[in-house]
């Protein structure tokens, strides 16, 4: 699939800077953003061909998708009006040997979300750095979430690593320009759930590769992620061995 390239500067002044490039991702136009070291696409995964032009199955029977043990989507709710959200793949989709993400791009992995995670709260540890890093990258002003954002709460700085400075105020605010959308998810039973509420992205470190209905477990610390999730509450949580029947979003990070 061919990718098209218009020249574009757009410098932020939160520090993050939008790449001189838009790039074309299954017809929609994507803004690239460098957070830190990295180069993340600002919007969930919308493509419906593999990369070497392959499709991937659309499928919205609810029986049929509990069947599937190989690539498929769906839009929340099976309705094409949640484009905004990008599409939601099953595990087999993430993992396919034909690539999932466009050339020159790569499923995030675990090591892409932690790196994204200590960027963005670098000089904060626990709960309070997860608090930190959602607020920079839910997409804020946003009519998407139930939670519209701004709120403000105030981060002593005892909670902070080294115990010192001023008190600070956190604030919901997409700060890195990271735009994360609440697309909710399809569970394995062909439900959906949490649209507007939750955001939730697949890696593909598989460790559960024969068990495809192996439960997941709470990680708060992000040992032995599989996938990240952001509530409605400022918090993020990680998770191990997601079943690969769920239907959850993706998103990219440059090679």
């Amino acid at each position: 699939m061919k990718k098209l390239f218009f020249l574009i500067v757009s410098i932020l002044f939160t520090g993050h800077v939008h790449t001189q490039t838009e790039e074309a991702f299954g017809g929609r136009i994507i803004t690239p953003v460098k957070i830190g070291n990295q180069i993340w696409s600002t919007a969930n995964l919308d493509v419906e061909y593999y990369r070497n032009g392959d499709p991937i199955p659309y499928v919205s029977d609810p029986e049929m998708w509990k069947s599937m043990l190989m690539g498929a989507w769906c839009y929340y709710d099976n309705d094409p009006a949640n484009w905004i959200y990008g599409k939601l793949y099953n595990g087999y989709a993430v993992n396919d040997p034909r690539g999932l993400a466009p050339e020159g791009w790569r499923v995030a992995r675990h090591h892409d979300w932690i790196a994204l995670k200590k960027y963005l709260s670098k000089g904060y540890s626990g709960f309070t750095s997860e608090r930190v890093a959602v607020g920079k990258m839910r997409d804020y002003p946003s009519p998407y979430w139930s939670k519209k954002g701004g709120e403000k709460e105030l981060i002593p700085a005892s909670l902070r690593v080294n115990n010192n400075g001023p008190d600070e105020e956190f604030i919901i605010d997409n700060g890195s320009n990271f735009s994360a959308l609440p697309g909710g998810m399809r569970l394995d039973d062909a439900k959906f759930y949490g649209i507007n509420n939750v955001a939730q992205w697949w890696s593909p470190d598989s460790r559960d590769v024969a068990h495809p209905y192996d439960t997941y477990q709470n990680s708060v610390y992000f040992d032995n992620v599989e996938y990240l999730l952001l509530g409605a509450h400022p918090s993020i949580y990680m998770h191990q061995a997601v079943n690969r029947k769920y239907g959850l979003s993706v998103r990219l990070v440059k090679d």
